[in-house]
């Protein structure tokens, strides 16, 4: 914790995730960035982490609560049982709830000022003990249902429209994204938003200074290998480049099974081209990305990929459809925008980005750097927090 001025040791903030790394249970990846946004306030304010998984706990325990520290930050993880009929599992888990809060207000002195959701999910829970305790509420928004993906039932909209009415600030990683929020919602919330992209280790995605221009051309992918990243559209873009004899690779970083991709890489002659990885850790994907050329995102649908943040800043260009708040992360300087499910625009783009535009690496790297390192978004936060608390203190 910082202790640069007084204002800022004494700001406590406990963060409500509704999803969040559970590496005890082999999820060591899960919605990494919510950590990551954390981790960018760690230089700022007192942050706690109060995360409820959907795992069982061990035994033939009703909960099991389970204390840690994790990269400098106390982590407190309470794991419940399902009971039939639901309500009695929901009154239980409040009525534990409850208890904790009181045990971190009266025991442990620490009384946060604001309760910072990640995923308005939390915040259907969290409304009752910001009532209960008079704590602020921040949510920050990153799911993609409210710009269609995936489709939900109208109603569960309704309920996302309580936690957002009731909310101080609501911190959306994109512009694309609040205007989904407020049509789902039906709710003008420009007064209290402010787009806050997701955060970047800049210690582990940086430029390597002696960047090496290769025969073989390396275009680099980092996605889950699902319907809504839309390989083949890549695998066919990549079937034109392979008809005019390009020298070039494509390594795919990310969890699911290549095999489900093993025909359209035959019929269009790039199965030699094509390689695997797997997952990855943050560092060895830095590492992946300093050797590559492009980072290419061929999807239908994306919020604000946290790859493209990690991507500039090691200046690396991308070529990328254009959905969701990726256009407000590219321009001329770091990338190329392609219409989605066009491989033939793919292929040109990428011919471009490879073989024709000429992109300044370096500068790239310091544009993203000051726009996406932790320092830069944890102000962001922490600006929010602060208009918040000293509204608070005049009432």
């Amino acid at each position: 914790m910082c202790s640069c001025t007084k204002n800022i040791a004494i700001l406590k903030i406990l963060h409500w995730p509704s999803s969040y790394p559970d590496p005890d249970k082999g999820k060591h990846h899960d919605c990494i960035f919510v950590k990551e946004h954390i981790q960018s306030l760690a230089s700022f304010c007192e942050n706690r982490v109060l995360y409820i998984p959907t795992d069982q706990p061990s035994g033939n325990r009703l909960f099991e609560t389970k204390h840690s520290i994790e990269d400098n930050i106390p982590t407190d993880r309470i794991y419940f049982k399902t009971i039939r009929p639901l309500w009695i599992t929901n009154v239980y888990i409040r009525l534990v709830l409850i208890f904790y809060f009181l045990h971190l207000i009266l025991k442990e002195r620490y009384y946060p000022q604001i309760l910072h959701i990640h995923f308005h999910q939390a915040g259907l829970m969290a409304l009752l003990f910001c009532k209960i305790f008079r704590i602020n509420m921040v949510v920050t928004e990153h799911w993609t249902a409210f710009i269609g993906y995936p489709t939900i039932p109208e109603a569960r909209f309704k309920k996302a429209a309580k936690v957002f009415e009731f909310s101080k600030a609501i911190l959306p990683v994109s512009s694309h994204l609040l205007k989904g929020i407020e049509y789902k919602t039906n709710l003008s919330l420009n007064k209290k938003s402010a787009v806050v992209n997701n955060s970047v280790d800049a210690g582990i995605f940086h430029l390597r200074p002696n960047y090496e221009i290769k025969d073989t051309k390396i275009v680099l992918m980092v996605v889950r290998l699902d319907e809504q990243k839309d390989l083949p559209n890549l695998f066919q873009a990549l079937g034109i480049l392979e008809l005019i004899k390009y020298n070039f690779m494509v390594r795919i970083v990310g969890k699911g099974d290549p095999a489900q991709y093993s025909q359209i890489l035959q019929e269009n002659q790039v199965i030699n081209k094509v390689e695997f990885l797997g997952e990855k850790s943050k560092s060895e994907i830095a590492e992946e990305m300093r050797k590559a050329d492009i980072l290419c995102l061929s999807s239908i649908s994306e919020n604000s990929p946290c790859v493209i943040g990690e991507a500039l800043c090691t200046g690396l260009p991308i070529v990328s459809t254009n959905v969701g708040g990726i256009p407000e992360l590219l321009d001329e300087t770091n990338g190329i925008l392609v219409p989605p499910k066009n491989p033939e625009k793919l292929a040109e783009a990428l011919y471009n980005a490879l073989y024709v535009k000429q992109f300044d690496r370096e500068s790239i790297s310091i544009k993203a750097q000051y726009h996406f390192s932790y320092n830069a978004i944890g102000k962001q936060i922490f600006q929010v927090y602060e208009n918040i608390t000293s509204k608070t203190n005049l009432q």
